[in-house]
């Protein structure tokens, strides 16, 4: 894991130009999306534009492909969602992973460290972490 980087600065690691393509765009697209299932084809469909209709539009707004702009998404939704008590296949699930171990090489190729490493990491920074018994830490750390 990159040691000087945290998991939220991690988030920001892509730049494209001085923002990020997340940044670039708005609340409505990424809920949109969401609601496609983080497919291209079917965001293509709901907006009736072809997927080179769809891959032109990207490229004109943000500068990048949607591939690119999906997969960002999906990773910073998975820091997000590892902040949470939701298991790692549940995350996978949600972010339209075949698998686990599909999401954890794309998490592992994105940020460096598996979404486990990341988790821990979140956990012991987490104000809720501070106010735990000893027993509890041990159990968070634990994964149990």
């Amino acid at each position: 894991m990159n040691a000087s980087l945290g998991p939220q600065e991690l988030a920001i690691r892509r730049k494209s130009g001085s923002r990020t393509a997340i940044a670039m765009m708005d609340d409505a697209l990424i809920q949109e999306l969401i609601q496609c299932g983080f497919r291209i084809e079917k965001l293509a469909c709901t907006r009736g534009r072809s997927l080179r209709q769809l891959e032109r539009d990207f490229h004109g707004q943000c500068g990048c492909c949607p591939r690119e702009v999906i997969h960002e998404t999906r990773m910073k939704r998975a820091l997000d969602r590892l902040n949470s008590s939701a298991r790692v296949k549940e995350i996978a699930d949600e972010l339209g992973y075949s698998d686990p171990a599909h999401f954890s090489r794309a998490f592992r190729q994105f940020f460096g460290s598996t979404p486990l490493q990341v988790r821990r990491k979140l956990l012991k920074k987490s104000p809720r972490n501070a106010s735990m018994s000893p027993l509890g830490k041990k159990m968070s750390q634990n994964g149990k």
